[in-house]
């Protein structure tokens, strides 16, 4: 019974889907680099649509924010109600943990999924206490915890035809956060000022973004400025295949702004391509840098890089010693490049054209180690 009372009061409290017949005029709102939303602005509230990445003739979600203690308008848009401000949250990734943290809103956590690969010190210390419950797998969470948090919404990254199973019945708001299908790194970062309009944080996430746009298109535009593009390519064959960049993804748009001739640049995919050793060795056995991102107990080295498929040691960054790892279990690569895409490409400026920028230290690649 308690568990049926608290799913009444969710579904009366935050969830509404109404017809508007008589729209509001709206206040304008810009929305400069993302595709993936669209904000219309009213006297009394604030529609905001995320498109479908898999479908761009659908929405994936449309939510209707009202501030709390204000009265339900008396003509509502279709859309999902949620009272702004959000106080308690749950967050179902550590990317969603580090946005909020950016945004001075780390004690809205209420809960998190798969709190082992948050790096936050806050939310790690508080979990060890406690004080945040960890509920699991994000594929799967603890239902009944979700349920004892009373959250007024749960972040979390939508995945093609996805089900949020008995959590989706709760009436719990469910903010779909599909930033990372934008294909360009201003067009993610732009998601801070998506988050800001559900904290009533719309000013400072404006200001956040725009320092962040003037940083990055500064370092890109001294990138621009060098006449060599040295070739680059990523990752490393895994099992019988190797996974890379589309030539329109965010990964290739980062290459390009770095100054770098990305070999795959031509290609018009925006997720990954599944080639054969054979095939990237055929394109890639010249590129100037070889980038590799891994997770293991040791740092890879060229020797081990050698061990685990021979003929990695053809390739010419091999040879010349221009591979760069990242570790993502040590640095927090996943978590605060995406809305700090500056900082990235400070780290490939500074490894494509090594004269530049001398003054900066590398956060998330460094010089691939040698044993010998």
């Amino acid at each position: 019974m308690r568990i049926n009372h608290l799913l009444y009061g969710f579904l009366l409290f935050v969830s509404c889907n109404t017809k508007n017949n008589t729209p509001q005029e709206s206040i304008n709102y810009t929305v400069k680099y993302a595709t993936g939303f669209l904000v219309e602005k009213h006297p009394e509230y604030t529609k905001v649509v995320i498109r479908n990445p898999w479908d761009t003739l659908q929405n994936l979600q449309e939510y209707v924010l009202i501030q709390k203690g204000e009265p339900l308008p008396e003509s509502l848009p279709s859309g999902t109600i949620v009272r702004v401000p959000l106080e308690r949250v749950v967050a179902y990734g550590a990317l969603q943990c580090t946005l909020l943290d950016q945004l001075n809103e780390r004690e809205a956590i209420s809960g998190v999924c798969e709190s082992q690969y948050i790096h936050i010190d806050f939310i790690k210390e508080k979990v060890r206490k406690g004080l945040i419950p960890d509920l699991g797998e994000s594929v799967s969470p603890d239902i009944e915890k979700i349920i004892d948090l009373n959250p007024e919404a749960i972040l979390t990254s939508p995945f093609p035809n996805g089900s949020y199973g008995k959590v989706a019945k709760t009436g719990i708001p469910i903010i779909e956060c599909a930033d990372y299908m934008e294909k360009t790194p201003l067009g993610r970062a732009e998601w801070l000022r998506f988050h800001g309009l559900f904290y009533n944080k719309e000013e400072y996430a404006d200001s956040l973004f725009t320092e962040i746009e003037n940083r990055y298109n500064g370092l890109k535009s001294i990138a621009a400025g060098e006449n060599e593009k040295p070739s680059v390519i990523s990752e490393q064959k895994i099992g019988s295949t190797w996974y890379v960049p589309g030539g329109a993804s965010y990964v290739a748009n980062l290459f390009k702004d770095a100054g770098a001739d990305y070999l795959w640049a031509d290609d018009t995919n925006a997720g990954s391509l599944a080639l054969s050793f054979e095939e990237v060795f055929d394109k890639g056995s010249e590129a100037d840098f070889w980038l590799i991102k891994y997770n293991a107990s040791t740092p890879l080295s060229y020797e081990t890089l050698e061990k685990n498929f021979l003929l990695n040691a053809q390739f010419k960054a091999w040879k010349e010693r221009s591979i760069f790892t990242c570790h993502p279990g040590e640095v927090a690569f996943y978590e605060a490049t995406p809305f700090q895409p500056d900082l990235l490409l400070k780290d490939l400026i500074r490894i494509f054209h090594p004269t530049l920028l001398q003054d900066t230290t590398a956060r998330y690649f460094q010089p691939m180690v040698s044993l010998k």
